[in-house]
């Protein structure tokens, strides 16, 4: 390898360090705003149970926090409140964190409770039956704000948390391959470990239902942690929307986990290997078990080419193959012309000289079909790993 490959190498490890202090703030977000979630959550069970009181306003004000930004509101309130002949004093309003913007709500109740404060009227409150002295005058579910707590969440949690193990899985990966660069300098084939032997896994299925799951739990939580009572002043014809999303997308990648777990690891092996654009390439599916049924498969050869700094995008090159039932056995070939470029891809060589160019060239190799024996779709995705013609 050269100087500059290897000045070129550790200046983008150092981009990595700094990935992970970029994204490190995003995860932050979304830990914190989860916690607001699953707080709130818990208050509302906790109080499901609690006793309806007459409850008298003392003072009630609506205090607002102006920035450059934006203003934000709060209610305060002092009252009293008698349970079981004691007389208590509570100042807890409802379950809000804080002062917010979001929507009317404590326009809302400030004006409420005024009106009972000023014309001397009974309003109410819920009381703990176990403390007494803990009690909270609305513990309405603010559907709003739980979709505010979740849009931060996802977003959030999806560039941070998401982004973070993808990084910290290039480092891990990134430390493997400088290990193979170094006693095969001149074979990049051999420097990820993954695919060394020409062997390409599909892409797991586990990340997208990782993040079906935690979108179904914020979409069901104030379904489930709410009481019935309580559930009937939810605009649910709304808030439905997103069990039904969360569903289609559980569906979506558990279909995809299930196929894993009936056809195991398919693996793609590619020949010859390494493979240079302008040779044929002849790929092989290897089923773990036993070869399943297909009536046809549908392969298709996609190669593209980015520049993520300018936001473009281009395909290079985009071809299908249909394999046949007598066909299974003897694979799937294509004739890529020798002026593509080789694959530059950072999930496969990252932060080596192999993939620090100005362009990302990314190779797919995308298989689907039918199994035959129970109408089942099949479907997979592989990236591959090309490599610069070799000289003699």
């Amino acid at each position: 390898m050269t100087k500059a490959d290897q000045s070129k190498k550790k200046s983008s490890g150092t981009g990595l360090g700094c990935g992970v202090l970029f994204l490190t703030p995003f995860a932050g977000v979304a830990v914190v705003m989860g916690w607001f979630y699953v707080t709130t959550l818990i208050d509302i069970v906790d109080s499901g149970n609690w006793v309806e009181v007459p409850a008298w306003i003392e003072d009630t004000r609506l205090i607002s926090d102006i920035d450059s930004d934006s203003t934000t509101y709060r209610t305060t309130a002092n009252y009293r409140y008698e349970y079981r002949g004691v007389t208590y004093h509570g100042t807890r309003v409802s379950f809000s964190k804080g002062s917010d913007n979001i929507g009317s709500f404590h326009q809302d109740i400030h004006a409420e409770l005024s009106k009972h404060m000023n014309e001397r009227t009974a309003f109410r409150c819920y009381v703990n039956p176990d403390a007494p002295s803990e009690s909270i005058l609305y513990r309405t579910i603010r559907v709003s704000m739980l979709i505010f707590y979740s849009i931060f969440i996802l977003a959030f949690g999806t560039v941070g948390i998401g982004g973070l193990s993808h990084v910290l899985s290039l480092i891990s990966l990134n430390r493997r391959v400088r290990s193979q660069a170094l006693i095969y300098p001149d074979a990049p084939w051999l420097w990820n470990p993954e695919h060394a032997d020409g062997r390409f896994k599909p892409k797991s299925p586990k990340g997208l239902l990782y993040f079906s799951i935690v979108f179904n739990l914020l979409a069901w939580g104030p379904f489930l942690a709410a009481p019935t009572q309580m559930l009937q002043s939810l605009p649910t014809q709304l808030f439905a929307l997103a069990p039904v999303t969360g569903f289609a997308l559980f569906w979506y990648a558990s279909a995809q986990f299930r196929q894993r777990l009936k056809y195991g690891v398919v693996q793609l092996r590619i020949e010859p290997w390494p493979y240079s654009p302008g040779e044929r390439l002849i790929g092989y599916l290897e089923f773990p078990g036993a070869l399943p049924y297909f009536s046809e498969l549908q392969v298709k050869l996609v190669v593209t080419s980015s520049q993520p700094a300018m936001k473009t995008s281009q395909t290079l090159f985009d071809e299908s193959r249909t394999i046949t039932a007598g066909d299974m056995s003897t694979a799937f070939e294509f004739s890529p012309p020798g002026s593509l470029p080789f694959s530059t891809s950072q999930s496969q060589f990252p932060m080596t000289s192999h993939a620090l160019q100005t362009d990302t060239v990314v190779w797919i190799i995308e298989v689907s079909g039918a199994d035959g024996s129970q109408g089942k779709v099949f479907h997979t995705t592989y990236e591959i790993a090309t490599f610069p013609q070799r000289t003699a």
